[in-house]
């Protein structure tokens, strides 16, 4: 970059020289190829998950961003009070202040996890259908008549 400011001892401080211009390209890597920045907020009461665990309830919870891209938060409790009824709450939030909360509860936290995952993805679903706009070939037609029919006139 001739009379350019070059960013080298930034990008030499990550360990190894980044190919872009930009001296946060190795910092947001991901936010640069399109993905989402979400947050994932994992919280356990009454006990400790493995890193094991932690890491499969965090997967499942990025998960959701492939049925709604819209969600910017996601936060999922685990509840270990009771020893044979794990509880798992999934809470996410979307832009335009909708949340999709989900709690269930089973034997194992794994299937409790994909219980309650499966209800958070079940209201994503209703949500999207509501949201969606069937009717876009739509004109002024009165209810139950099919598209593509002529319009009766009822005659003089």
């Amino acid at each position: 970059m001739a009379g350019g400011f070059r960013f080298t001892p930034v990008l030499e401080a990550f360990g190894q020289p980044h190919p872009s211009p930009f001296p946060i390209a190795p910092l947001f890597g991901a936010w640069l190829e399109g993905v989402a920045a979400v947050e994932v907020k994992v919280s356990v009461r009454h006990g400790h998950l493995s890193d094991n665990h932690q890491k499969q309830v965090r997967e499942k919870a990025e998960k959701l961003l492939h049925y709604f891209n819209r969600i910017t938060m996601i936060e999922v409790t685990v509840d270990l009070q009771d020893p044979t009824r794990k509880v798992v709450e999934f809470l996410a939030k979307s832009e335009h202040k909708h949340d999709f909360v989900a709690r269930e509860g089973h034997v194992e936290l794994m299937g409790a996890l994909e219980l309650a995952y499966d209800k958070v993805v079940h209201q994503i679903h209703r949500h999207k259908e509501k949201i969606q706009d069937h009717r876009r070939d739509r004109q002024d037609r009165p209810a139950g008549e099919a598209p593509g029919a002529p319009a009766v006139d009822a005659g003089p």
